[in-house]
Order: C-alpha cells, then structure tokens, then sequence
C-alpha cells in the first residue's frame, strides 16, 4: 500500500496483537511506516481483568487514549484517574504511566501515539 493512499479497515478483520508491554491486545489500523507522518500507530486495544500496561516512559512519544468500555485505572505521574466509557486522555512525552483493569470486565480503547525527533 502506498504513502498517499486511501485505507479502509475493519475491526473484525484485523488480526489481533499482543501489546508491546505483554498484557492485553491491540488491533492496528495504522502503524508508522504505513504514512509519512509523525503518528507511531492509531490502534483498538483492550485490557482483560486484573491486566495492566506496566509502568512506562515514551520520551519521544506523546500517546492519546479514548476509552470505549469498561472502568480503568490510569496512573499518570503521581496522580490517578479513574476511567469510564467515554473518557479521553493524553499523555504527554516523557511521564510515567500505568494503565490497568481491577475491574470484572475487559476494557477497550482506540488509542494513538504521536512522535518526536527532539523533545
């Protein structure tokens, strides 16, 4: 598929993935070399019960998340954020996070992250 050209993808057919922090899968729509921008992957991603992201720096990468289903706990820096359906956030470069599910149903998001060459 070329740089410039118009993709359509549905979720269904889309093969899932383990998360590159080893709890919980992700179905990509886009990953970097699929467009010349700075967007590092747009994904649908899901936490079971009892998974967690682990905590973790992207410090060339800032990372948004809109969640679809289910309750979370984010912890970003030293602060926490309880999440419900409909709740976006951003992470910026270069802060500690920890996405996870204590709760008794799978959680699922769309989330994207967005690089720089300097920060």
């Amino acid at each position: 598929m070329g740089l410039g050209e118009v993709r359509v993808s549905y979720l269904d057919n889309l093969e899932d993935e383990l998360n590159a922090h080893l709890q919980g899968y992700k179905k990509v729509f886009v990953k970097n070399e699929d467009s010349p921008s700075a967007v590092t992957q747009f994904a649908y991603g899901s936490l079971s019960v009892n998974q967690q992201s682990g905590w973790h720096i992207h410090k060339t990468m800032e990372e948004y998340f809109f969640f679809l289903k289910g309750h979370a706990l984010f912890e970003i820096g030293e602060k926490e954020y309880r999440i419900v359906p409909n709740t976006f956030v951003k992470i910026p470069s270069g802060v500690s996070h920890n996405l996870s599910n204590p709760n008794e149903e799978v959680v699922t998001f769309v989330y994207f992250g967005v690089a720089f060459d300097d920060v």
